[in-house]
């Protein structure tokens, strides 16, 4: 019962929407050491519903002719969930839109149709963004660093914005690697040619760390220099720790709960610790 309300949460898109806020709150408390819940916040829950829960059912599609492991054959049986909460993801985001200001709404075209072109099959051959060789991760950093950093901070606080920009961008790289080793057979089959696939697992988790490492040193330099939270680094640097840890725990045969679930909650970790850190410094 609880390891399928988990696999319930983790694959109806409800996890990763989560994910995706809690991303965003993690850079306000760095800006500006507080979270103020606005409408751009539902907007982010609801459009991740939508876009993940479209990618999902797009991508099982798609593999029909292949050999489909239990996590897409999960998927398939809550089908009907995923549509409903997706359908309700892209209303809500759609009505939120409208309630943003412009400069927000026009910021949101760039990671908007890079998103669309993600999932839904846009050539001659029913390919997507998301297919064509080595793009993948750099549209996933850029986009998830776009929305949770330049679109809620661009007209609030422009101070150093482009560091904490690469430091996210950096953090999703990081953590999005593993998931190219975990679909390295499935990719393979499909003639998707990834990292994994061109310089071997091991590399792609160095490669992964490096990433980590860069985004560290850039978020380090960023709360020192530009919000001056001295006190919050330590609590920062304990989740780039946490994050290294699972990290390194990936292989192509890991369970998938370290990738979906671990892994994608680096970003609610990360929120957290640094939460605790500024209600300690400022109780």
């Amino acid at each position: 019962m609880l390891r399928k309300t988990v696999d319930l949460l983790l694959y109806s898109n409800v996890f990763i929407a989560i994910c995706a806020l809690s991303l965003l709150w993690s850079s306000q408390l760095m800006a500006t050491s507080r979270v103020v819940v606005i409408p751009y916040d539902g907007l982010i829950f609801c459009a991740s519903l939508f876009i993940y829960g479209a990618h999902r059912l797009v991508g099982i599609h798609k593999l029909k002719a292949y050999k489909v492991n239990e996590r897409h054959e999960f998927i398939q049986q809550i089908e009907p969930l995923v549509i409903l909460l997706g359908s309700i993801g892209l209303i809500g985001a759609v009505f939120l839109f409208f309630g943003l200001s412009s400069m927000q709404q026009t910021l949101l075209i760039i990671p908007g149709l890079i998103s669309l072109a993600y999932i839904i099959p846009f050539s001659r051959k029913g390919k997507r963004l998301r297919d064509f060789p080595f793009i993948k991760v750099f549209l996933i950093g850029f986009t998830w660093a776009w929305v949770t950093v330049i679109v809620p901070l661009w007209e609030i606080r422009s101070t150093g914005i482009w560091w904490l920009f690469f430091e996210r961008f950096f953090f999703i790289l990081a953590i999005t690697l593993p998931f190219d080793i975990r679909d390295i057979s499935l990719d393979k089959a499909q003639r998707t040619r990834t990292l994994p696939l061109l310089i071997g697992v091991e590399k792609t988790k160095r490669l992964s760390f490096l990433m980590l490492g860069i985004s560290l040193v850039l978020g380090i330099i960023y709360l020192i220099s530009f919000s001056l939270q001295y006190a919050v680094v330590n609590g920062y640097i304990l989740a780039g720790l946490y994050t290294f840890f699972f990290i390194n725990k990936v292989e192509e045969d890991a369970d998938d709960y370290l990738f979906t679930g671990w892994l994608d909650g680096t970003m609610i970790i990360q929120f957290l610790v640094i939460q605790l850190f500024v209600y300690l410094i400022n109780p």
